[in-house]
């Protein structure tokens, strides 16, 4: 049970089960941590779409110029890959689900919140594990694993505590947090002193997360309940997959952080939604009132 257990969190890991949290920990502008294997490690909003469809052209380019055996080809046809993948990546990006064309940078922006992993090397603090493991050998010393300021020795233990810090945060992130002195409460980072608009918003997060559900899946039988699950596993002899925004792993921890993670990715969504929303039945009634008065 123990070594299933270390490849399960040990595959998540090496997955990127950070899922957005690894978007992020490239970037720690706030302490100058920017990790040094850019091109390794950092990750925007994009990042994942460009890096499959530059390397799908580039394989395309090495068949074409091998036919061609022109020495420019293999040069002018990454360019061209470049640059096709750039307006690609950018234009799948705009149909996302969620406000409009700038969802990207607003959820990249958000789940910079999120817990992250880094890693400890003697006394160096890195945020990729490619580069943690290339200063671990050549400074023969171990890595440990940092989440919440706390210090691992082993993945599985961080990783865990990775889930668990990200779920903490995510339940802490949705709930309505009023204060008593000013009034103020807070959903989903947002600050309202009106109670009313504080209350609107804070259903509309509700439902938006309440939306996001983990399904199991035993053979090819998809149930919600998790003892139905069991159940069936224990009939069929075969194992549970865990189903979250139509992403099936059979590893429950991976599970879990898939869906703190689309948690709280809902609950930004649905607030840049009605933000927007706001915004374009303001324009109207403002161009409505101009043009009444005229």
């Amino acid at each position: 049970m123990k070594y299933l257990f270390s490849i399960c969190a040990i595959a998540a890991l090496a997955l990127g089960v950070q899922l957005s949290v690894a978007d992020d920990s490239a970037t720690k502008s706030e302490t100058g941590g920017k990790c040094p294997l850019a091109g390794k490690c950092e990750k925007s909003a994009e990042g994942e779409c460009a890096s499959k469809c530059v390397k799908e052209c580039l394989e395309k380019c090495d068949s074409e110029c091998a036919d061609k055996g022109e020495s420019t080809c293999s040069s002018e046809c990454a360019e061209k890959c470049a640059g096709k993948c750039e307006k690609a990546c950018a234009d799948k990006c705009s149909v996302e689900k969620c406000a409009s064309g700038s969802c990207c940078a607003t959820l990249a922006a958000a789940k910079k919140q999120l817990p992250q992993m880094t890693y400890l090397v003697g006394t160096e603090s890195v945020c990729c594990s490619e580069m943690a493991s290339e200063l671990a050998e050549k400074n023969k010393e171990k890595i440990q694993y940092v989440v919440a300021e706390k210090n691992y020795c082993c993945k599985e233990a961080a990783f865990t505590a990775l889930v668990e810090e990200t779920e903490k945060f995510v339940n802490a992130f949705v709930a309505p947090s009023k204060c008593e002195v000013s009034g103020i409460t807070k959903v989903a980072g947002k600050e309202y002193g009106c109670c009313q608009t504080a209350a609107k918003q804070t259903e509309l997060v509700s439902t938006a997360v309440k939306a996001v559900r983990m399904a199991y899946k035993v053979g090819d039988e998809e149930v919600c309940c998790v003892k139905h699950a069991t159940t069936l596993a224990k009939e069929k002899n075969a194992p549970i997959q865990y189903v979250v925004d139509g992403q099936a792993t059979e590893c429950e921890l991976n599970a879990r952080l898939q869906l703190a993670t689309a948690k709280f990715v809902a609950a930004v969504s649905a607030m840049a939604k009605a933000e927007q929303a706001a915004d374009t039945t303001a324009s109207l009634e403002k161009v409505a009132s101009e043009q009444s008065g005229s």
